[in-house]
This record gives C-alpha cells, structure tokens and sequence, in this order.
C-alpha cells in the first residue's frame, strides 16, 4: 500500500485579524494526506488542552482564550511518511474604541492653556499701552 504524503498545511485563523482582546480566537489547522496527526506549538513550546489552551480531539482546533496567549503558533501535520509544518502569528492588542487617546486630549488640554496664555498677555500689553 503507497502512502501519501502531508501537503498544502495552512492555519485559518477566526476572527481575522487575530486580536485576542475582542475574545478568543480559533486557530484550524488543515492539510491533505491520509493517518495525519497534528502538533501544536506557541513560540517554540508544545501546547496541550488547559484553562487557556482547548484543542479538539484530533487537534485541528486550538482555541485560545486568553491574551498572554500570543505569539506565533505552528501547527505540524505528519503521517508515517512526511511532514510539513503551518505558522501563523496571534497579536495582543486593545480593541479600537471610539473617541480620542488620552494623549490625544493632553495635547489638545496644553494646546487650549497655551491659547489662552497667548491671549491674555496680548491683552495685557494692548492693556498697558492704553493707559
């Protein structure tokens, strides 16, 4: 009997792009061939089901929880006869929200005091000429 060998590994990623902030993210690992099985990595390290970390059955798919779960995740697919390896990479990031960066109001807060500074010493000089 010819065995095949592992081809075409790719990781699919939900939601797209990955932020963990909005919730967990469901990473599938696909790949064709026949007896594959499937080992999971987060930057170099083995993962296994836990508290933040849930692997299907067949390992296809891991779901993360948490965001100190970030990192490049690699998925390697092997049958008795190949393997090939699919990465893709998780970012920790804070949710778009609307309105402005606190930075963005600090400069607008010195922005308006220098304004205003300006206007009073104009004031001022107009002031002492006059009288």
């Amino acid at each position: 009997m010819i065995q095949r060998t592992v081809s075409g590994a790719t990781i699919t990623i939900t939601p797209n792009p990955p932020i963990i902030e909005w919730g967990s993210v469901t990473l599938t690992c696909d790949a064709a061939g026949f007896n594959i099985t499937r080992e999971w990595m987060n930057d170099g390290q083995p993962l296994s089901s836990g508290d933040n970390i849930i692997l299907s059955e067949d390992k296809r798919v891991l779901s993360i929880k948490k965001k100190t779960d970030s990192g490049e995740y690699l998925c390697r697919v092997s049958n008795p006869v190949s393997s090939e390896n699919a990465s893709d990479t998780v970012n920790r990031m804070a949710p778009l929200t609307p309105g402005l960066s606190a930075g963005a109001i600090t400069g607008i807060v010195i922005l308006v005091l220098l304004v205003l500074e300006v206007a009073v010493s104009v004031g001022s000089l107009f002031h002492q000429e006059k009288g």
